[in-house]
């Protein structure tokens, strides 16, 4: 959790709700992480990522490995790589690089040394990086679905007069 001031709300859950809650390690994390990956969704035409580094190296998003922050749902909406997906997607693209700066036959020994044996795969980009972290990350809630629907709230009850109460308490209700 950042270092930000917190705030303290309920939520009501219903009986399968809240059986599931006593199976999520760290209920308010995961609820944090809900409420951000909504926002980045719904605010997705106004809202840039705030985070600068590494832009070039993911074709204009953020490191999506930065230990120091929470994962940017406006750049990996389908949660976080592996670091062996960003490996893979690095290197083909470190590849591609060496393969674009000219004729690789007198450059083989280099690419030999640089590489060894790794061919470049023209499907390792990032739309394959995207649609691997969308497989890895299953188990991220699909904001999609409650974006369309309407708040299932229940509406507040109207508040007893004290006369009411003191009924009540006399009646054992």
């Amino acid at each position: 959790m950042s270092k930000e001031k917190s705030f303290i709300r309920s939520v009501n859950l219903d009986q399968t709700t809240d059986e599931i809650r006593k199976k999520v390690p760290n209920f308010s994390g995961f609820v944090r992480q809900c409420l951000n990956r909504y926002a980045s969704q719904v605010n997705s035409q106004n809202q840039s990522c705030n985070y600068t580094d590494s832009l070039i190296l993911y074709e204009g998003k953020c490191n999506p490995l930065n230990a120091s922050r929470p994962i940017c749902f406006y750049c990996w909406p389908n949660g976080a790589p592996t670091r062996e997906l960003v490996r893979s997607f690095r290197l083909n693209s470190d590849i591609k690089k060496f393969i674009d700066q000219g004729p690789l036959m007198e450059r083989s020994s280099e690419y030999v040394q640089k590489f060894g044996s790794v061919v470049y795969d023209p499907n390792i980009n990032m739309e394959w990086l995207q649609n691997e972290c969308y497989a890895h990350n299953s188990m991220l809630v699909q904001i999609d679905d409650h974006l369309t629907k309407e708040s299932q709230e229940s509406k507040p009850r109207p508040q007893k007069s004290k006369f009411s109460r003191i009924l009540s308490i006399l009646r054992g209700k």
